[in-house]
Formats: C-alpha cells, structure tokens, sequence
C-alpha cells in the first residue's frame, strides 16, 4: 500500500510546481492511487496540496483525460456528467473552486477544487 503525504510546507509546494511546470510532465497521472470516486470522464482524488488553512477537507475534481485547462475544450459528455457530477457530491463539500487563468499553478490538467469549509 502506498502512503501519501497529505501535508507540505509552501516550499515543497513550490518546489514540486517548479520541477513539473514546463516538462509535459501530467501533475495528476497518479490519480489511480489518490482515488476518492472514479466516474466515467472525471475522478475525485486526494489533494497533495491542501488547503489545509481554509478547509478540513481538500480534494481535487480531475478529468480522466488530459485535457488543457479551457471550458470550451471539456467534451459534451464530459460536461454532461461534470453536471450530474455536481448534483451527486451536494452535501459533501461547501464549494468548488476554480482557480482564474493567473493563479493555476496547473492550467496543462483541467481540474476543480473541492472543499469543506472550517468553521470559524
């Protein structure tokens, strides 16, 4: 069994940004050992990176195949089943987050974030 870490500092997140940003290298080719659910076209998995300061829960919406971070490039049955997507996991997160153009750290692998907020 593989164990992965669920905790970084910003400077292994960095580090890990700068080692694979450029090289072609896909960030989510693990999915398969991260996996939370797998739907036909997309995957809930583990978030390497979480957003531990905001939620107590951090997990990443990802389509199965690569595909460049652009709406318009999603397929229709991947936006169809994004949709029905949406409708299954309410209840189970408090929002989905997509991060604008400007501070995807990964805009080569179409994904959303999907969080529980902490209370406060």
């Amino acid at each position: 069994m593989k164990i992965i870490r669920t905790r970084f500092t910003q400077e292994q997140y960095n580090e890990y940004i700068k080692r694979y940003t450029g090289d072609g290298s896909d960030h989510f080719a693990d999915w398969q050992n991260r996996l939370i659910k797998e739907y036909k076209h997309w995957a809930i998995v583990k978030n390497l990176f979480p957003y531990d300061n905001i939620a107590t829960v951090s997990h990443i919406l990802i389509t199965k195949r690569v595909v460049e971070f652009d709406w318009e490039k999603l397929s229709r049955d991947e936006q169809k089943e994004l949709n029905r997507i949406k409708k299954d996991i309410r209840g189970k997160y408090d929002c989905i987050l997509e991060n604008l153009p400007t501070a995807r750290s990964i805009p080569k692998h179409f994904h959303l974030h999907l969080l529980k907020i902490k209370d406060y």
